[in-house]
């Protein structure tokens, strides 16, 4: 009688040991998946922030690096429009009186000491109407600025293009500004760089 009766421990059957035994891998397994998902998702949100705070900071600089352009373009053109002024103060009205007084060598210390306060200003070149730089040696006036002076009749200023300088290691712009006879006939370009 004893062998019918069954043991009051018997060994677990083969298909529940199975899904015991893969359940403890798979908790751990979707826990470190879960993981792997949320470091990812804080990844990805901070990479999100980062990339919207460098946009706000570029908007920003750009702003800044405009501004500082304007007033930079200012301070050139003030330079610009004083040598106009003494052009029209000292009567240089044709162009044979705008070469004279271009080339008298108090004019050149005069534009040169208005340019050593001035870092951003490179070069100040007077330029007659034929093209012909009167006040440095060597120097050629920009094509396209006469080019624009020539066609157009303006007495505003004129930005050119990006270009090499002069000595072919930096990129420059140049402001210039007509200057015209009564008749608004010959003109004379003053030009900065």
């Amino acid at each position: 009688t004893d062998a019918a009766q069954p043991s009051a421990i018997e060994p677990p059957s083969a298909p529940a040991s199975r899904r015991q035994s893969f359940a403890l891998p798979a908790a751990f397994a979707l826990f470190v998946a879960m993981i792997l998902i949320g470091v990812g998702l804080g990844i990805y949100d901070a990479r999100q922030k980062t990339v919207v705070e460098y946009q706000r900071n570029q908007a920003k600089l750009a702003l800044v690096l405009a501004e500082q352009t304007a007033r930079a373009i200012q301070v050139v053109d003030l330079v610009v429009k004083g040598l106009c002024e003494d052009v029209r103060f000292a009567g240089a009205d044709t162009p044979e009186r705008f070469r004279a007084w271009a080339t008298e060598p108090t004019i050149a210390e005069m534009v040169r000491t208005r340019m050593d306060h001035i870092p951003q200003l490179e070069a100040v070149t007077l330029v007659d109407v034929g093209g012909n730089v009167l006040n440095r040696r060597g120097a050629k006036a920009n094509p396209d600025v006469m080019l624009h002076f020539w066609t157009i009749a303006d007495d505003g200023l004129y930005v050119s293009e990006p270009r090499r300088s002069d000595s072919g290691r930096d990129w420059t712009i140049d402001l210039a500004r007509r200057l015209s006879d009564q008749d608004r006939k010959s003109t004379r370009l003053n030009s900065s760089h």
